[in-house]
Order: structure tokens, then C-alpha cells, then sequence
């Protein structure tokens, strides 16, 4: 078995007048150790995932030291090689439990006087749909299809907010279209916004000005593919999807094997304090129907 990689630039870190640096390359101070706590927290992460309490510091944690480390690429990317697969899809795994059980709790908690900004991530995705509305641009949609919901369609919810249009979602999960669809009736947006079960590889968008594709929504090559199927040409189409570090908390898209009919022509990266990354995408050619 071939050694695991681990995290150098150059040469190893030494000490000199108390601290740390490296060459040819140097880093900002305390670059490498958020690395190396990094790494010892990622190897905690199976003794985490049964205790809410546990997994949500857990998480915060590891969250607050991936922003930290916001604008080292290269760094990230050695990191990121030297991490065994498993590994990584432990911690999208446990990220999704945590937002999961967020997502229950704020429902759970629901009171005479419902708001969506009681929901944990609700400002995190406002900063996110701020972002896609500007990719969208002119014209303003009609009518928005979301694809992948979720238990809570925070997006779908925002998007109406913001649009003043009608959001139709598709999620094929009939546990969380049924809590939507209750969700939606508590918060009195059942007229405004629309969820229904259905695979995001099968759905019709023909009678959609824009389509947005969930992080979570899976495989992006059958979605896409689909949609190029049906699809107008003039339909604004928004694949949302992770980069850098944060791809421990969420699997990115393939953008080789999953663009296959598309080309990005826009995008929003997450900056700190955010984990989404929005690609616009425009369609280079339809398929057969």
C-alpha cells in the first residue's frame, strides 16, 4: 500500500525565532497548524455521529477552521490529495446528518408564529439566494423550477420572497415532499410555492423560465442530461456545487462528466461563512427527447 501523502510545501515547517515557517513557499503564521488540527478532527469524525450534541460542535468546528483557511488553494489541494476517499465521504455523510436534523428540529419547533428565519441556516442561504438571483439577472423568471427540495424548501421559500413568482418543487423523497408540503401550509406559502414527488432525472421543464439544482440533488449527470431533453434554450439554469475545502462538507459536481450538454457562463463562489458555490449554467445543445 502506497503511503499516505501528507501536508508539506517545500520543506518541512521549522522553528525559527519561535515561529514556524517553511521554504521556498511561506504561509501566513498558524497556517499549518489549522491544517494539522484539521486533519486530527476529521479523524474524530466517526465517534461524532451519533450525539447531536457532539456532531453539531463537531461540525461548527470544522467549518470555522475551513474559513479560516479561505484563500489558500494550493495548500488546500495537498491537503485535500493526502485525504483517503473514505474519509472524506465519512464527513459529507455527518455534515448531511447534522443539516438533516436541523432541518427536524426546526420543524419540530414550529410555533402559533412560524418564520423561516428561525431555521438555523436561514441567513447562510439568504446570502445564497441573493447570489443566484443576481446570476438570473434579466429577464426576471416567471416561474422557477427547484430540483431537490428537501424536508425544508428554504430556497424555494426565498426565491418567492425575493422573485414575487410561483416555485415549483420536485423532490423524490415522499417523507420530505409530505413535510414541505406541511411546512408550507404553516407558514401560509401552500398557494406560492409547490412540491411534488418526482425523480429530478425524469421531471419536464419545458414550461420553466429558470431551474435550480440543489447541492444535494443527485446524480447531476441524469438531472442535466434531462433537463437538455427539455429544456427551452432561453431557460437561465443554476447547478449549485462545492469547491476547495469545502468539499468535506458537501460532494462537489463532476464538471467534466456532468456538463456534458452545458457551459458555465457565470458563477458565485462561497466566501466565508457560506459552503454553496452556484454555477450558471447555458445549454450548448439539446439531446433527443
Amino acid at each position: 500500500m502506497a503511503p499516505r501523502a501528507t501536508l508539506s510545501i517545500g520543506k518541512e515547517p521549522s522553528l525559527h525565532n519561535g515561529e514556524v515557517s517553511t521554504s521556498p513557499l511561506s504561509e501566513p503564521p498558524g497556517m499549518l497548524q489549522r491544517f494539522r488540527d484539521l486533519r486530527q478532527h476529521l479523524d474524530q469524525t466517526r465517534h461524532r455521529l451519533w450525539r447531536f450534541k457532539e456532531l453539531d460542535a463537531h461540525v461548527r468546528f470544522l467549518e470555522e477552521t475551513i474559513f479560516s483557511l479561505d484563500g489558500q488553494q494550493l495548500v488546500s489541494e495537498m491537503f485535500l490529495s493526502g485525504l483517503a476517499p473514505e474519509l472524506i465521504a465519512l464527513h459529507q455523510l455527518a455534515y448531511c446528518r447534522w443539516e438533516t436534523e436541523l432541518e427536524h428540529r426546526f420543524v419540530e419547533s414550529l410555533n402559533a408564529s412560524p418564520s423561516i428565519d428561525n431555521y438555523a441556516l436561514a441567513q447562510r442561504f439568504r446570502r445564497l439566494i441573493a447570489h443566484e438571483v443576481d446570476l438570473l439577472r434579466a429577464p426576471v423568471p416567471k416561474r422557477l423550477l427547484f430540483i431537490g427540495s428537501g424536508p425544508v424548501p428554504i430556497s424555494a421559500i426565498l426565491y418567492n420572497e425575493m422573485l414575487g413568482i410561483r416555485v415549483d418543487c420536485v423532490d423524490a423523497d415522499i417523507a420530505a415532499v409530505d413535510q414541505s408540503r406541511e411546512l408550507l401550509k404553516r407558514l401560509s406559502l401552500s398557494n406560492q410555492v409547490h412540491v411534488h414527488r418526482s425523480d429530478g432525472a425524469e421531471v419536464d421543464a419545458s414550461c420553466y423560465d429558470a431551474v435550480v439544482i440543489a447541492l444535494l440533488a443527485k446524480p447531476k449527470s441524469d438531472i442535466l442530461s434531462q433537463l437538455a431533453r427539455s429544456v427551452r434554450p432561453d431557460c437561465q439554469i443554476i447547478c449549485r456545487t462545492s469547491q476547495g475545502l469545502r468539499v468535506l462538507v458537501y460532494e462537489p459536481m463532476d464538471v467534466e462528466t456532468d456538463l456534458v450538454h452545458f457551459r458555465i457562463v457565470d458563477q458565485r463562489h462561497a466566501q466565508k461563512g457560506d459552503t454553496i458555490s452556484s454555477l450558471k449554467l447555458a445549454l450548448t445543445g439539446s439531446i433527443s427527447r
